[in-house]
């Protein structure tokens, strides 16, 4: 499915079911490429490919003799009970020669009139410029904090879980996709159904997501973490607390915020989307 839609003589809005190449390229270039940082779209987002579940919105500039992408995003679903879905928003990008010309704001303007037409609940999105979409009707519902944590008097803890013999067992699995700054995501579990997701680089490990009880999870940090590390998760997460009382210092600070657009009234957002999932 591809529509489009004139808005001056030279630009044009085109959605489409599937991601294009030269999207794909200016997500690249200005995500990845101009930070020196990345391994490749399909390593990063493998459903980059997709035909099913996203969308992508492009504006197109046509000079008569020429076409180039001047902005673009992606649309992705998310499936919740009872067969609703809400609609993630990332990747917005607008190349350099075209910025502080509203096409972002036209981008998401017609990214709420397609969640409409598709009937997702709500739109949400992680940014660190809410103003951009508060003009928009977006409104802050969480904040990440991101910083360091560091083992009070290095590695000196037991693991508490080997008292028990099927916790000795911990399994790691590589996760498909990473964020931009990871080379490797890892989710390490045990059989009594506590879980971390680690994302690894160069420099350091980020803890991002969590499962279990909280006691197996601290002990599962235990075991597997360095003695320093990054953590980025919802402000009011327990994890945070949790760290404090059993022998980790944190230095965290406010970092992305998440934003929605309620489409369905009725509807109530689930507090926490897994970081794993945002674009």
């Amino acid at each position: 499915m591809t529509r489009s839609e004139k808005i001056t003589d030279n630009f044009e809005i085109i959605v489409s079911d599937w991601i294009p190449p030269d999207s794909i390229s200016l997500m690249w270039q200005i995500f990845f490429a101009s930070r020196n940082r990345g391994i490749s779209p399909e390593f990063h987002f493998p459903w980059i490919h997709d035909k099913h579940n996203l969308y992508c919105v492009r504006i197109i500039l046509d000079n008569g003799s020429d076409q180039a992408t001047a902005a673009s995003l992606i649309l992705r679903h998310r499936p919740l009970d009872s067969g609703r879905k809400l609609g993630l928003v990332g990747l917005v990008c607008v190349a350099e020669n075209f910025r502080r010309m509203g096409l972002s704001t036209r981008l998401m303007q017609q990214t709420v009139e397609l969640a409409k037409t598709q009937k997702l609940t709500h739109l949400v999105l992680w940014t660190t410029k809410a103003a951009v979409y508060k003009k928009l009707d977006f409104e802050t519902d969480s904040t990440d904090m991101f910083g360091q944590v560091i083992r009070r008097g290095g590695r000196s803890t037991e693991f508490k879980l080997s008292k028990n013999s099927a916790a000795n067992h911990i399994f790691a699995t590589v996760l498909k996709g990473a964020p931009a700054f990871a080379k490797e995501v890892v989710r390490y579990s045990t059989l009594h159904g506590a879980s971390i997701s680690i994302c690894k680089s160069s420099s350091t490990e980020t803890l991002v997501g969590y499962t279990g009880r909280m006691e197996q999870v601290i002990d599962l940090i235990d075991h597997v973490m360095p003695d320093t590390w990054n953590l980025n998760v919802p402000e009011h997460a327990p994890i945070i607390e949790a760290l404090s009382h059993n022998g980790y210092d944190t230095n965290l600070k406010p970092s992305a915020v998440r934003m929605s657009l309620v489409l369905e009234e009725s509807d109530h957002l689930p507090d926490t989307i897994p970081f794993l999932d945002r674009i």
